[in-house]
């Protein structure tokens, strides 16, 4: 038994590592191994594809639904006179020689009509549609299924729910104008308040567009009559830039619709007529949620185009069909005259235009093309594609339309290739705005017409006459909280998505109200849309503009709000909250500035407690004064409860009718008040629940109940981390209970069922913590006795990648112009401003380049003048910490100046800095300066505020300091430390768990030259899992006075004790005392701990390391069904549809897991699709051609381990036919100095990638622009500091990592017995080592880069053209024969093994 077992895990997205050390930080041996380790696995995806597959699969399953019930209602009738005509109907995509029943014709096969008089009589099914619209004679039964089946089939959009539709109504157009000027661009103010973009909307304007749209379509009129008729500003520019183009269907550059857009953003322009116009405006909303109310504003913009589209596209039509014949005539009689136009004049170009397929022409814009008589469809392009292409073989695309020359030919064409007006096509993406209501007018017409001749359309029964139920079928949309209609039975795959409530009797159209319980479908569907709190896993979250929620996020900011630089005062706070966030829907940073400064009657700065500048409040009570406005203040305040409730619904219930009808019935309230708050927009979650915030209340000592955690913020100025980790309430004990009472002990019996309920933990979280748990279970198996200790790093999945910036240079240009105004007369700007415009962007890679010109040349203490040529001399100049490092560990520019020197020496570790030291004692001069500067926006608030403090910091700074370094706010860190604490703890045992922040094992690696590569090996997870215990440890040994509150911060600081966590571990004068825990355990010892962690990581080699093996669930990749000819995989085996030939399939089957069978004396391992898993004798005899065989295992899991002598491999896939792709099980080792060298290497690359460079590096240009290097030696940086190190990159370096690599290809564990590759690798490293020493120091490092990918567990590519070779593709892969092979289960750890088979 060991008096202390301390568990150290590194937690990332695609893998865990993990160490087991004893209470002195030993690793723990057991019989011979060491128990520290890695577990890597795929990172896992989340619902979003699967989702997307599976509604694709509904709907495509609804619409054949509905075709069938349509059917069913006129296949009696149609027996009478054409028995087969379903038959033909459901095989006509059959070939000829492939049908059951013969049959020359699909439609009909009559022998006086046939398909032939059908297409001459009704060329499209909108000919068919007009003519029944319009005849009152009795018509063929079956062309009226036919124009029901295109309507059903086809419905349109739901978009519009009124039951009286009409073109062109005004309704609508109001609805959406109000959406547009009142619910989004309203809300873009400036610090003000005033509203930057005005729209005027009225009866007048509506008449005025309406008939603008009907009367001209070119683009470019439409946007200048818009802008005159709806822009109030004439000067407005992003009106007339982005919104008014927007809405008449103009493409747009994003950059002119969002502002701050990245450069690098995947979308680089707008056009809601694009097929992609929702897809991107899914991506901005996620991307870019501060911008959400111009992003709903494009959303409006689209909405308005095609209210007034539709009416354009119906051209004063009565009906849609008579539109579409009228847009199919329009295109014949544009055809005619433009085959007559290029036989005249461009003869040679005839076939160019109408018949080759290889081009951008006419025959891959309709998508078809007849030859022999045989119609063959193509994929289509968009009609901007055509309409250049068509341009250009005319040699009109640089033709310009005047008054003299707009009734010409060629004019009339481009005129009308501006409005998409030429060649239009029937069936094209500007259908996608017709609303159902068109195909319901035509449908009730031609039913009414026919019902006189057909009397069983008048037919009766409960559910009304067979009219009736057709126009069901039509109308029949379902709710979307109704959700799928299979009835919840069990876990199985369809039924663990539903939860309707409903009767057992079969669902149709129009018995739908009768079998389904609408209203408790509703409440389980609000039960499942809402989040679980990230502390109360529970409890759901309150919405985002809950009362609730909304007065304690006012209370989270105002808390950690500075007024002139001190705390703002409890009363000071709630007259803001009660006077001004209870008055106005939107409080600005001016409007606060102006109320504090009318209480006190003095200028007053705001700037958060760490001295961040407040752009804008975040902050507000919106929902509280839109519920006075309707109810009044004193009916709100007495019915919270109701409020939160109808909150709730908004948040849920985006049918407004659904809202309506929930407002009325169940909250009984009146008409007035339904019509006010049906006009409110909520949307979003918090992730903090009701009962955290207003019902958990501690007890004092004597056991009364004391306050609850928004209470105790009300009276405070702490914010929500600083009150649970407070132990004076003690709030976190009260958590974990609440969570053990309320945890469904039923459920929650495995770590699969807990994660689950983590509704705040992102889906790619839950798979690492997941596995990091069992490991952590096994770990107490193997040792025989509980962890007591964990210490805990994990990443953030939900972190999105950093957005690219515009460059330093870039910036600080910007800033100069920016600042002209403010600087125009300074010396000291004029001469920066010349060096700026000479210098290299290269040269910004250094900080000291950026901070220079940031501070107008100067030093940022003594304000002489700076010598640029002289910048790099470490004994001139440094970059000095404003608040030291001692302090707290903070290296942004934002903390960071350039200054001499002397005087960086002098001010040493002191904060404040000394007056003494600015300008010569000038304190005054100094302020002056720094004003200047944070004026003229070089500086930020921050930086201004941090360099004129005169007083020492309180309490309250240095306790932020140290909780932003030792505090988690990590969702995922939280479930599982929630985890730990469920399974784990009992009245006698409780765990200890400390998160070991990231940034601190990190700074530590750094400090002490422990370097990581992420790129050499996975071993640094495991060396991080170890660190994370010794490093963490110490850090909260240390802290544990003040985070015990025996002790204070300040008096800590007094002491000269380090608030930066890194410092703990320095001893520059060998004083320290060695530290220890409170059981008298050696912590850290200062003569020894940092050459004992020197020696684990770097010479220790005994690391386990396992990979997740998985059946992989996915069918096909990709998931395409490819034209005929182009399939590789019918799309079924049960019918004709099994000959890839005629109808196409997909492309290749996905291999999820593997087979070991026998067959012919010989062992072989076959790769089985995922559809066959459980038919693997139907793939093995059928696909593969074994006929005599013994299955010994059927299911072998992707990245099963199998061993070959010495060396380890993973089954990966099928590699072709005859073999199969393997991963590397056993990880490459090279020296510190190697990974030291490789380090340097991913630095320079990164260089290279950031600047574009690979085509000047191929090209053999110079890059002494970019780097300072010579034949033996490269510069990757330079040393920005005295104490700064420069990062020099040798040939000699590169040479003994290429000799290094060649002797990891000699070792036995990478020889594979049954495999030639690693001999061919290292055959090419061996006879090309005289081309690598000829290339220059850049080209070895990206050789090198391409040789270390040989070695990554997964994917191997590498590219030795460099060395005089082909680019090759390297893939270890074996035969599907095996010989001498052991199969072994691995467990977690990879403690536990198990050989399973044994292969001679």
């Amino acid at each position: 038994m060991y008096k202390k077992v301390l568990c150290g895990l590194d937690i990332g997205t695609n893998s865990v590592g993990w160490c087991l050390t004893d209470e002195n930080n030993n690793i723990i041996k057991k019989n011979g191994k060491s128990l520290w380790g890695v577990r890597m696995f795929e990172e896992a995806k989340t619902c979003a594809e699967r989702r997307s597959h599976r509604c694709d699969r509904r709907r495509s399953t609804r619409r054949k639904e509905r075709i069938n019930l349509l059917q069913e209602l006129f296949k009696d009738e149609i027996k009478k006179i054409d028995s087969s005509f379903f038959y033909r109907l459901d095989n006509s995509f059959c070939v000829k020689e492939d049908r059951t029943i013969p049959f020359e014709y699909t439609l009909f096969n009559d022998k006086n009509f046939s398909d032939k008089d059908y297409f001459k009589k009704y060329p499209t099914i909108y000919h068919l549609r007009n003519h029944l619209i319009k005849s009152t004679q009795k018509e063929d039964i079956r062309l009226i299924y036919l124009a029901l089946h295109h309507m059903i089939k086809y419905r349109g959009n739901f978009l519009n729910e009124s039951t009286n539709f009409k073109v062109s109504n005004i309704d609508d157009a109001n609805k959406y104008f109000n959406s547009l000027i009142n619910e989004n661009l309203s809300k873009i103010t400036d610090e003000d308040g005033v509203v930057l973009y005005e729209i005027s909307y009225n009866q007048n304007i509506f008449n005025q567009l309406l008939e603008l749209n009907n009367n001209e379509s070119r683009i470019s009129v439409l946007k200048e009559k818009y802008s005159e008729i709806l822009i109030k500003n004439d000067t407005n520019k992003y009106l007339k830039n982005a919104i008014i183009p927007l809405m008449v269907g103009s493409k747009v550059q994003l950059k002119k619709c969002l502002p701050n857009i990245d450069d690098d953003c995947e979308i680089k322009d707008l056009c809601v007529k694009d097929e992609k116009f929702d897809d991107n405006i899914a991506y901005l909303l996620s991307a870019y949620q501060e911008n959400e109310n111009y992003i709903n504003a494009f959303i409006e913009c689209k909405n308005i185009y095609q209210f007034f589209l539709i009416g354009k596209l119906l051209n004063g039509s009565s009906y849609l069909s008579e539109a579409m014949v009228k847009k199919y005539n329009l295109h014949k009689d544009q055809l005619k005259k433009l085959k007559k136009f290029v036989k005249d004049n461009y003869k040679e170009k005839y076939n160019s235009i109408f018949r080759d397929l290889d081009k951008n022409n006419y025959v891959n814009y309709i998508g078809s093309n007849i030859t022999k008589n045989n119609k063959n469809n193509i994929s289509h392009i968009s009609n901007d594609v055509f309409y250049s292409f068509l341009k250009k073989e005319l040699n009109i695309d640089k033709y310009k339309v005047t008054e003299e020359n707009k009734n010409n030919y060629i004019s009339e064409i481009l005129i009308d290739m501006e409005s998409n007006n030429y060649l239009p096509r029937i069936n094209s993406t500007d259908n996608g705005v017709f609303p159902y209501q068109l195909n319901l007018m035509e449908m009730q017409i031609i039913l009414e017409n026919q019902s006189k001749f057909y009397p069983f359309l008048l037919t009766k029964d409960d559910y009304g006459t067979t009219i009736d139920k057709i126009i069901s079928i039509l109308k029949f949309k379902i709710p979307y909280y109704i959700g799928p209609l299979v009835m919840p039975k069990g876990n199985d795959e369809y039924s663990k998505f539903s939860w309707i409530k409903r009767t057992e009797e079969k669902i149709y159209p129009w018995n739908f109200d009768k079998i389904v319980n609408k209203n408790e479908s509703a409440k389980v569907f609000i039960q499942r849309m809402l989040t679980k709190c990230s502390y109360l896993p529970t409890e759901y979250c309150l919405p985002k503009d809950s009362l609730i929620f909304s007065y304690f996020n006012v209370l989270q900011v105002l808390n950690k709000t500075l007024i002139n630089g001190s705390e703002i005062s409890i009363n000071d706070k709630l007259n803001i909250i009660h006077e001004l966030f209870m008055k106005k829907r939107k409080v600005t940073k001016k409007k606060l500035i102006e109320y504090i400064k009318a209480k006190r009657g003095e200028d007053c700065t705001i700037s958060t407690s760490n001295n961040k500048e407040i752009e804008e409040i975040n902050a507000n009570m919106a929902s509280y004064n839109d519920f006075v406005n309707i109810f009044g203040a004193e009916f709100v305040n007495n019915n919270v409860d109701l409020i939160e409730k109808i909150i709730l619904d908004i948040v849920i219930f985006e049918d407004k009718s659904i809202l309506v009808d929930r407002l009325k019935n169940i909250y009984k309230l009146p008409d007035d008040k339904i019509k006010l708050i049906k006009g409110l927009t909520y949307s979003k979650y918090s992730n903090i629940s009701k009962t955290l915030l207003t019902d958990i209340k501690y007890f004092d000592e004597n056991g009364e109940i004391k306050k609850s955690i928004i209470k105790i913020m009300e009276e405070t100025n702490q914010n929500l981390q600083e009150v649970i980790f407070n132990e004076k309430y003690n709030f976190q004990t009260l958590i974990d209970q609440y969570n053990k009472q309320n945890m469904p002990n039923d459920k929650i019996n495995n770590i699969e069922n807990y994660v689950k309920e983590l509704g705040t933990i992102s889906p790619g979280m839950k798979r690492p913590l997941i596995q990091a748990f069992k490991i952590c279970e096994e770990l107490e198996k193997i040792v025989g006795q509980p962890i007591n200790e964990y210490y805990v790093e994990c990443t953030r999945s939900n972190k999105q990648e950093k957005k690219r910036k515009n460059s330093r240079l870039q910036n600080l240009k910007d800033l100069y112009k920016e600042a002209e105004q403010t600087l125009k007369d300074d010396p000291n700007y004029q001469r920066a401003l010349k060096e700026l415009k000479n210098c290299n962007e290269n040269k910004f890679q250094s900080d000291k380049y950026f901070l220079y010109f940031s501070q107008l040349g100067k030093c940022a203490y003594s304000g002489e003048p700076i010598d640029i040529s002289e910048l790099f001399n470490t004994d001139k100049y440094d970059i000095d910490h404003i608040i030291p490092q001692s302090i707290i560990k903070d290296d942004s520019l934002e903390n960071r100046v350039l200054v001499k020197q002397e005087l960086n020496r002098s001010k040493s570790d002191q904060y404040p800095i000394p007056q003494s030291i600015l300008f010569k004692g000038n304190y005054g001069q100094a302020y002056k300066y720094y004003e200047l500067l944070y004026k003229a926006k070089l500086i930020g608030n921050k930086k201004f505020h941090n360099l004129i403090r005169l007083g020492e910091l309180s309490e309250e700074e240095l306790s932020s300091f140290v909780n932003r370094q030792l505090v988690s706010t990590n969702q995922a860190v939280k479930g599982l430390i929630g985890a730990i604490k469920y399974f784990k703890e009992t009245d006698t045992f409780k765990p200890k768990i400390i998160f070991s922040k990231g940034e601190i094992v990190s700074d530590f690696r750094k400090e002490f030259d422990i370097v990581k590569s992420r790129n050499v090996n996975n071993f640094h997870h495991a060396h991080d899992a170890y660190l994370n215990i010794v490093v963490g440890r110490t850090v909260e040994t240390y802290f544990s006075p003040y985070l015990q509150n025996k002790d204070t911060l300040k008096n800590m600081h007094a002491k000269k004790l380090t608030t930066n966590p890194i410092n703990i571990f320095k001893d520059e004068n060998h004083k320290k005392k060695n530290i220890f825990d409170r059981q008298g355990n050696l912590v850290w010892d200062y003569q020894n701990s940092l050459s004992i962690i020197n020696k684990t990581i770097f010479n220790r080699f005994d690391i386990l390391t396992t990979k997740r093996c998985y059946y992989d669930l996915s069918s096909f990749t990709p998931a395409t069904i490819y034209k005929k000819g182009e399939g590789n995989i019918p799309v079924k085996t049960s019918n004709c549809l099994k000959d890839i030939t005629k109808y196409g399939g997909f492309d290749s089957y996905n291999f999820g897991s593997f087979c070991l069978f026998k067959s012919k004396n010989k062992t072989l391992i076959e790769a089985i699709p995922t559809i066959y898993k459980n038919n693997i004798d139907y793939y093995l005899q059928n696909k593969c051609g074994y006929n005599d065989y013994e299955i010994l295992i059927p299911n072998l899991k992707k990245y099963t381990l199998i061993r070959n002598g010495d060396s380890e491999f993973l089954l990966q896939s099928r590699y072709d036919k005859s073999s199969l792709s393997i991963a590397n099980k056993n990880e490459k080792i090279i020296s510190k100095e190697s990974i030291k060298t490789y380090k340097k290497i991913e630095k320079l690359l990164d260089k290279i990638n950031k600047n574009s460079l690979i085509t000047k590096i191929n090209e053999d240009e110079d890059l002494r622009d970019y780097f300072n290097y010579s034949d033996d030696y490269l510069i990757v940086s330079v040393a920005s500091n005295k104490n700064a190190k420069e990062i020099k990159l040798t040939n000699n370096e590169l040479t003994k990592l290429y000799e290094e690599y060649q002797s990891i290809f000699s070792k036995k564990i990478f020889l594979f017995e049954i495999t030639s590759i690693t001999n061919k690798i290292l055959a090419t490293l061996e006879n090309n080592k005289s081309n690598f020493l000829k290339l220059n120091i850049i080209k070895k490092a990206i050789l090198l880069s391409n040789i270390n990918n040989i070695f990554k567990v997964n994917k191997v590519s590498i590219d030795l053209s460099l060395i005089g070779l082909s680019k090759t593709s390297f893939k270890f892969n074996i035969s599907k024969t095996i010989k001498n092979c052991e199969i072994i289960y691995e467990s977690i750890t990879g403690f536990y093994r198990k050989v399973v088979y044994k292969i001679d």
